[in-house]
Parts: C-alpha cells; structure tokens; sequence
C-alpha cells in the first residue's frame, strides 16, 4: 500500500531566522526615510502656521482699524524673561505665537485675539529674534531689527511678558521689525530645540528654512 505524502506547513527555525533577516534590513533602510519625510512634514507644518499667522495678522488689522502683533512666546530682546518654568520654555519658547490688538483705549492691556498656537514637535525658531539690532552700518542673518513688548502670556498665568513681534498698523503697514537694508526680512526656524537663547539643531545640516516677509507690505512667502 503506497504512503500518501503529507505537505509541510511548519517553518523550519532557519526560514523563521531568514525571514527576520530580511525583515530587519528592510526596517534599516524604511525607519531613516519615514523619519526624514516626518521631519520634513514637520517643516512644512510649521511654514504653513507662520505664514497663515502672519496673513491672519495683517487682515486683522484691515479688519479692525487697529494695530496688531503677532507675539513669539521666546526671551525679550536683549533680555531674559521671568518665566523659570522649564515645562512652559520647552513647550512653548521659540515654538508658538499669538496675535493681539491694541485695546481702543490705549491705557489698557492688548487684546489677545487667538491663542498660543504651537509648532509641530522638533521645530524652533532662530534665537535671532531675541538679539537686539546691529550697531550701525551692521547687519544680521534676518535682516531685521527686532524688538520686543508686553502680552498676557496665559500659559504661566501672567498679565505681562516682554515678548519679540511682528506689528501691522491700522492700515495692513508692515511697521516691525524694521529690515536693516533694503529688502525683505526674514523669519528662519530650523530642526532642532533651544535653550535659553542656545540652539540645539538635531540635523548635522542645520538648515535654514525661511519666510521671506516683504516690507511695508509685509506679504510673507515660503523659501524652502
């Protein structure tokens, strides 16, 4: 009587072993790639609030008839803030804004009129933002001179940090930060975190990415 042969359908332990081999290199060349198109996502994310922000500034200006700030939670110009907090600096210094409007009656705070909206993970801005302007006949990386002023900062509960920002006067006028030299200003970030008014960039490339701000206008566009 002939014997029917029965079909296989365990996995020897080197098929099992092969298997994860090929497993394991593919994950090696996958991971850099989905990290790279996540950090680049991240960019973009952070492009596309910028420029939103300082668009919705500007209208709301027109809107208004009143002068509005777009204010970065990051240290005062030429100064260190008062908030200690390393929860709040690490969530929210050089990593969001918010837009205010003067108050029709000037003897009180800004309104603020959103609230702190917050980068994607990983993005800062350039501490630029917080150095105070060149000595005459200098310029800077941003070619701008920027400045800084007080807003409510909910965040740590205080009625009045000395915050840098970009001002649109009644009209829609971009008035602040002035450019240094004929041209636009620029508003860089970069991957990477910062520490008081030290950047730590995660990428060895340390690349810039840009937001050209024209002047008087103050109509924003994207330079990756």
């Amino acid at each position: 009587m002939r014997r029917v042969a029965q079909s296989r359908s365990a996995f020897t332990l080197l098929e099992m072993l092969l298997v994860i081999g090929i497993i394991s290199i593919l994950l090696v060349a996958v991971i850099p790639v989905v990290n790279s198109l996540s950090k680049s996502g991240g960019r973009k994310a952070t492009a596309s609030l910028l420029l939103s922000g300082i668009e919705q500034t500007r209208a709301q200006a027109i809107k208004d008839g009143r002068v509005t700030y777009m204010a970065f939670a990051a240290q005062p110009t030429g100064a260190t803030s008062s908030i200690t907090d390393k929860k709040i600096l690490d969530r929210y210094f050089y990593h969001s804004y918010a837009i205010f409007e003067d108050d029709s009656d000037f003897t009180k705070p800004k309104i603020q009129v959103t609230a702190w909206k917050i980068f994607p993970v990983g993005v800062s801005l350039r501490t630029e933002i917080s150095f105070p302007p060149p000595p005459g006949g200098q310029t800077n990386a941003c070619n701008a001179a920027w400045n800084s002023t007080a807003f409510a900062f909910t965040p740590a509960n205080s009625a009045a940090e000395s915050f840098p920002y970009i001002k649109f006067d009644e009209g829609g006028t971009l008035v602040a930060p002035t450019p240094i030299n004929p041209g636009p200003m620029l508003l860089r970030f970069f991957e990477g975190f910062v520490d008081g008014t030290f950047e730590r960039p995660t990428t060895k490339a340390n690349k810039d990415e840009v937001i050209s701000i024209a002047p008087v206008t103050g109509r924003a566009t994207f330079i990756p």
